[in-house]
Formats: structure tokens, C-alpha cells, sequence
């Protein structure tokens, strides 16, 4: 269904690589026919709110996180393996957008819609395939505030993490107006494997 070239590149096994991956989209099959397309101003409609959760501190979950009006807006999963080659795989879909997380330990390769679009390294830090930084997020030692930046630019302030709410609390207190497609890129790629990481207690 998703069409991949990059297990080349993985020396984890490329037919374990190949059923992992096609378990995580296994996983997602419920949710996939429901989601909502997400174009850059809907970001801001995010909520911190998980749905269908499961596997919430163990090495594999899933779940949907929910737009503040109860729309499905990305489903996610993840398997976590702690190999010296691959430490982890998370996925995370929404209507029209694909992202794969491989954690190799050292560093995190991203996939958006199928196209290696830089690793993270670090605490957060997002860099192209040419080792240019693109994006970072910066939390607050007390975890109070957390922004993602993108070229010296504040593209959203995250609010407060809360796994449990009475209502569907907004993820984002603030996102740039008229945000780009290459700047939606960089937030949708920081953020997400940030919550699914964050909300489900992934172990490292």
C-alpha cells in the first residue's frame, strides 16, 4: 500500500523491517477510511485527546488522536525493538499524509509521504539529509512551555501536555497564520512523533 525504497539502508534485516512495518499499517487499517484530510489551518483544531488507545507504556501502541470536535484526525503506532540497528518504528497517518519515525539510536530517520526528509538527533532537533538544522523544538525545564521552530521562526506554542481532560484540549495554543506546505512539513514531522511519545510513554 505504501510503497518504500529505504530498507536498503538497514542492515536490522530487511524481511523483519518489511513485517514490521506492514504490522504497524495493519494496525492503522481501522482507522484509515475515517480520517479527516488535514490542510495547514486545521492544525490548530488538534487535541491532546487519544481515542482507541492501547499499549500505553509497553513496547507496542496504537491510538487516534481527535480534533477538539471529535474528528479522527491522525492515527498512530509504533513497536519498540531496542536492537543495536533499530531501537524503535512509530507511523503516524493522516488522511492524506504518511509519516515514518525509524529510530536508530544514534538518530531518527523521517519519512513524510514516503520521501527521507531529514533525522532528528538529539533533544529534538530535526535536521535536512545535507545536515542543515531545519526545525527544533524547545521545552521549558518544568515542561510548562514547548514551541517548534522553523529557520529562526515560531511556527506553534505547544499548551501544557494532558493525557487526561474532562474536554478536548488544544494541542497548539498558537500556530503561524498562513503557515507553508514545506513549514506544515516540519510541524506535522516535530509534533507528532513528540505526542505519541510524550501521551504514550513510549520506552526509550
Amino acid at each position: 500500500m505504501f510503497p518504500f525504497n529505504i530498507l536498503d539502508h538497514f542492515s536490522f534485516g530487511k524481511k523483519r523491517i518489511q513485517r514490521e512495518r506492514e504490522k504497524l499499517i495493519a494496525e492503522l487499517n481501522p482507522f484509515r477510511n475515517n480520517l479527516v484530510p488535514i490542510e495547514p489551518k486545521d492544525l490548530d483544531l488538534l487535541s491532546f485527546t487519544i481515542s482507541d488507545k492501547k499499549g500505553a507504556n509497553s513496547k507496542s501502541g496504537k491510538g487516534l488522536f481527535i480534533s477538539i470536535y471529535d474528528e479522527p484526525m491522525v492515527a498512530f503506532s509504533y513497536s519498540v525493538f531496542n536492537h543495536t540497528k533499530l531501537k524503535k518504528l512509530i507511523m503516524a497517518e493522516t488522511a492524506n499524509h504518511h509519516i515514518l519515525y525509524m529510530d536508530r539510536n544514534s538518530h531518527t530517520d523521517c519519512y513524510f509521504n514516503n520521501q527521507l526528509i531529514g533525522k532528528i538527533a538529539g533533544k529534538d532537533l530535526l535536521y535536512s539529509p545535507r545536515k542543515r538544522l531545519l526545525g527544533r523544538i524547545n521545552q521549558s525545564e518544568d515542561k510548562d512551555y514547548s514551541n517548534i521552530i522553523y529557520k529562526d521562526q515560531e511556527l506553534a506554542v505547544f499548551n501544557a501536555l494532558e493525557e487526561e481532560s474532562k474536554f478536548n484540549k488544544r494541542v497548539f495554543d498558537i500556530v503561524k497564520n498562513n503557515i507553508s506546505r514545506e513549514e506544515q512539513v516540519i510541524l506535522m514531522t516535530l509534533s507528532f512523533q513528540f505526542l505519541i511519545k510524550e501521551l504514550m510513554n513510549v520506552p526509550n
